[in-house]
């Protein structure tokens, strides 16, 4: 790896229990632009709890919608994991019933292009994005 490669890396990575690392958040902060890196601190959120708080935005299970042609409950989870989680697409696609890591990542890219032109799913988002923190 080059020495910058090392630089970034040293920036990013905090190594220990995880007592450790929520001690380590308590001095993180907010990001700003002469520390990026304090975004790879923040508080991740597992997919149980994001398919919760899908369920509750939707109102109703996770069975019911998760395979449902269309629907945009099973994409919003899988965006929301791939941003808050810190599971891979491999992860997240086994924790989202078996979907092939190349699946997710499609389905993450293209629930990202329709957030840009719809606002109540930016809206959704937003809200679900709060809810998973509590």
């Amino acid at each position: 790896m080059e020495a910058e490669g090392r630089d970034l890396m040293r920036e990013r990575v905090a190594i220990g229990s995880a007592g450790f690392l929520k001690s380590a958040r308590k001095f993180v902060g907010r990001v700003t632009i002469e520390q990026p890196a304090r975004r790879f601190l923040t508080e991740r959120i597992s997919f149980e709890r994001i398919v919760e708080v899908v369920e509750e935005a939707k109102e109703e299970p996770w069975e019911r919608f998760h395979s449902r042609y269309g629907d945009w409950g099973r994409p919003l989870a899988l965006y929301l994991a791939r941003k808050r989680s810190g599971l891979t697409l491999r992860e997240i696609g086994e924790k989202a019933g078996g979907m092939e890591y190349k699946a997710v990542s499609t389905a993450v890219q293209r629930f990202a292009k329709r957030l840009e032109s719809d606002r109540l799913l930016r809206r959704i988002v937003k809200q679900c994005s709060g809810n998973a923190n509590g």
